[in-house]
C-alpha cells in the first residue's frame, strides 16, 4: 500500500491517496510518502536513482544546507536507506539499483544490508565524477537521461533476487526533467502505459 501525502495542503491529514494495485503508482513533488508494509512480506526493491550534478554540485539547487554541505544526494541518500529499513524491518528484502546520469549503470541483486552499505559509499566531486566509496564509475554527472535509466532498469531479471514469492516494488528518484530535448523526447516517446500516465 502506498500512501502519498501533500505537506502543503494537508492541515486536517485528510490529503492524501492511498495505491493499492499491485501495480499503482504514488507520485511525489515537494511531498512526503509513507511506506505502510506488511510483516512478514518478502520485498526485492527495485531502485533507480539520479546522479546527475544537479544532485550534488551543479548550481546552488543542489546543496540544500550550504551550512551543513547537506546536498540533495544526501538526503536522497539517507531518503533510501530509511526506506530500505522499512522493508527490511517487515521482512525479507533485496535490492537492485540502477544509477543514472549521461547513461545508467545496473549494480544488480545485493542484501538490504548491503545496499544500504553501497547508497551510503556513494559520492560526487566538482567535476562530475561520481564514486563508490574511493572508486570512480564510468558514469559522469553531466547530464539527465531517463532514457537511458528505464531502459536499464527495464532489464532487470526480479528472479535473479532469489525470492520468486517476493512482492515487487520500484522507485524511480530524481530531482527534476531529462536535460536535453533528445532525451526528454526519448521519454516522451515511450509507449509503456505506466510510463505514458506518469
Amino acid at each position: 500500500v502506498g500512501k502519498s501525502t501533500e505537506t502543503r495542503d494537508n492541515e486536517d491529514g485528510q490529503n492524501f491517496k492511498v495505491a493499492t494495485d499491485s501495480d499503482a503508482v504514488v507520485t511525489t513533488v515537494d511531498e512526503t510518502s509513507n511506506i505502510t508494509v506488511n510483516k512478514g512480506e518478502k520485498t526485492n526493491l527495485v531502485l533507480t536513482v539520479d546522479v546527475s550534478g544537479s544532485m550534488a554540485v551543479y548550481g546552488n539547487g543542489a546543496i540544500i544546507d550550504k551550512e551543513k554541505g547537506i546536498t540533495r544526494l544526501d538526503v536522497v541518500k539517507q531518503s533510501l536507506i530509511s526506506t530500505i529499513e522499512t522493508y527490511k524491518a517487515a521482512g525479507d528484502t533485496m535490492v537492485n539499483i540502477t544509477l543514472f546520469a549521461n547513461g545508467a549503470s545496473n549494480k544488480g541483486w545485493m542484501s538490504a544490508d548491503n545496499a544500504m552499505k553501497y547508497i551510503n559509499s556513494l559520492s560526487m566531486d566538482k567535476n562530475f565524477n561520481i564514486y563508490e566509496g574511493t572508486s570512480k564509475i564510468a558514469l559522469k554527472a553531466s547530464s539527465t537521461d531517463y532514457s537511458k535509466a528505464l531502459e536499464e532498469t527495464g532489464k532487470v531479471n526480479i528472479s535473479g533476487s532469489g525470492q520468486a514469492d517476493a512482492k515487487t516494488v520500484g522507485y524511480f528518484i530524481s530531482d527534476g526533467q531529462p536535460q536535453t530535448n533528445s532525451q526528454q523526447k526519448a521519454v516522451d516517446s515511450d509507449t509503456d502505459t505506466a510510463i505514458v500516465n506518469w
